[in-house]
């Protein structure tokens, strides 16, 4: 059996690393919202309309595939955000920074 040589694309493979971050990040950011609201994954993902495995998948970045939009929207509004916007820029945040989550929240509100 031949095996295919193929060239790799570094490009892609840091896109690829930066999407698959960004999503690990959504998830850390969603479990830190939640636990600063003292929410249980079932309360949730009852107000998000969604399940408490798919929140724990999310939150564990353990999906196969990225969350849908609509689903993301509806957790940042549960989580009492008021865009999806501000769900990714707080894990965009925690991301470039190793700011904890007062500092973080705190830029928000200023």
């Amino acid at each position: 059996m031949e095996t295919k040589k193929t060239e790799t694309s570094w490009v892609a493979i840091d896109n690829n690393y930066e999407e698959v971050k960004l999503d690990v990040m959504l998830g850390l950011a969603v479990k830190r919202l939640r636990g600063g609201k003292n929410m249980t994954q079932v309360e949730l993902a009852k107000q998000a309309h969604t399940t408490q495995g798919w929140i724990s998948l999310v939150e564990n970045g353990k999906r196969n595939k990225r969350p849908s939009l609509s689903t993301l929207s509806r957790v940042a509004c549960a989580l009492g955000l008021s865009a999806l916007s501000e769900l990714i820029r707080f894990a965009e945040k925690m991301i470039d920074t190793n700011k904890s989550l007062e500092e973080i929240e705190a830029s928000f509100s200023q």
